[in-house]
């Protein structure tokens, strides 16, 4: 049986920690998500999890960004999301999406120290396999990511034997894939460098923070800064920050009580002017345009 959706919760750095749905206290956390045409674009922060992500896509269209490549994902497609990948997603206006979220613990598809220093912890410590996209070609693998959904939801007797046999053959076909790809590798140092800079960048947003101190956070010089952030991410520590303060913004402008001013100086914008016009060129209209449209939804 699936509970109520689980409270998910960010650290400094970036790690995601949420609750798993199912109330007999299987590592899961399975949820059906909405994203409505004709809202504005819609951003995830940038998060990582110990947990393998998969998500299929039922309806519409969005995008992954996974340790700094976009995947695009339609109607009928999915990925699997390694663990501990810097990941977020995207869903931009006129352009809704219903999907399938499905995380899971690797203890859910075996406990025993043999099967999990030879199978498990390979792939997941891989650097060549972030992601897994699950396409037309990898149907059966779709099917037994339905199945096992379709398990958690139904909770019938016996459900926790037959999803662990569904997930042990799931993996043994993700671990096929990844051998297929290329060679199974320990994972790199930049990825952990990044970490450093985006929780320094999330505790200090508000303030006036440049290049060199994001850099300083990381312990890196400036160009391999802004090297890490492009390879992972696809855009300079700049732009990041920027966005992030935008985001931030946005639960702000939630709240009626704080004036557009306010808001500015509350997410690091050295005046309300450049706020408007930094968010206009983000998001597509003005705060208060945004926050109009919220009130109407």
């Amino acid at each position: 049986m699936i509970s109520h959706s689980g409270v998910t919760f960010i650290d400094d750095n970036l790690h995601e920690d949420f609750s798993y749905t199912d109330s007999n206290g299987l590592p899961v956390r399975v949820e059906e998500k909405l994203h409505a045409k004709g809202r504005l674009y819609y951003k995830d922060d940038c998060h990582w999890h110990r947990e393998i992500e998969v998500l299929t896509v039922s309806n519409g269209e969005m995008d992954c960004y996974v340790n700094g490549r976009i995947y695009s994902l339609s109607a009928g497609g999915g990925i699997v999301i390694n663990s501990n990948r810097m990941h977020y997603s995207i869903w931009k206006k006129n352009s809704g999406c219903e999907y399938s979220l499905f995380q899971f613990d690797t203890s859910l598809v075996s406990s025993d120290p043999i099967i999990r220093s030879k199978y498990i912890e390979p792939l997941t410590a891989d650097s060549s396999t972030d992601v897994i996209l699950l396409d037309s070609g990898k149907a059966d693998i779709l099917s037994d990511f339905s199945h096992a959904i379709a398990l958690c939801r139904r909770s019938e007797p016996g459900y926790e034997l037959k999803l662990q046999s569904v997930m042990s053959s799931v993996w043994l076909k993700l671990f096929t894939c990844a051998q297929q790809c290329g060679q199974l590798a320990s994972g790199g140092h930049g990825s952990n460098v990044l970490k450093n800079m985006i929780g320094y960048i999330k505790e200090s947003y508000a303030q006036k923070i440049s290049l060199e101190d994001i850099a300083a956070s990381g312990a890196v010089s400036r160009t391999t800064c802004h090297n890490i952030f492009k390879e992972h991410l696809g855009c300079s520590p700049v732009n990041f920050l920027i966005e992030y303060r935008i985001r931030q913004s946005l639960y702000m402008l939630q709240d009626k009580n704080f004036t557009i001013t306010e808001i500015s100086q509350n997410c690091g914008f050295a005046s309300s002017c450049y706020y408007t016009e930094t968010f206009k060129k983000i998001m597509g209209c003005t705060p208060k345009q945004w926050r109009a449209g919220q009130k109407r939804e």
